[in-house]
């Protein structure tokens, strides 16, 4: 018998199921990769909020009794808090700063030592 050129269904079949599994894959990864660039422009957007409610808040000057917390109106999902501790020694403070967004468990703290001036 004349062997006639071109593939057998078995090789059509196992091609396809080869491909399948790469796509599989391929779908898999950009999900993925979707999921953790999310991640990272939420907490990218966490720490500039954090570096600009710094601003404000050193802007509106630093206390020792300072306890203050708040949401920021351009973005919602976001908010604060900041409150001050007395150190132990000299009469410095830390002030101490936390950003989170509501639906997640991220959060971003920023500290600042400061002496009040008198």
């Amino acid at each position: 018998m004349k062997r006639e050129a071109g593939f057998t269904l078995i090789e059509v079949l196992i091609t396809l199921i080869v491909l399948s599994v790469g796509a599989l894959a391929i779908m898999k990864h950009t999900s993925q990769t979707q999921d953790l660039m999310a991640e990272i422009r939420h907490l990218d957007t966490i720490s500039r909020l954090a570096g600009l409610k710094m601003q404000d808040l050193e802007k509106d000057g630093f206390s020792s009794s300072l306890s203050r917390e708040g949401t920021f109106e351009d973005h919602p999902g976001y908010e604060w808090s900041a409150s001050s501790h007395l150190l132990k020694d000299g009469g410095w403070y830390r002030l101490k700063l936390v950003v989170r967004r509501d639906d997640t468990d991220r959060s971003v703290k920023v500290e600042r030592i400061f002496r009040e001036l008198l």
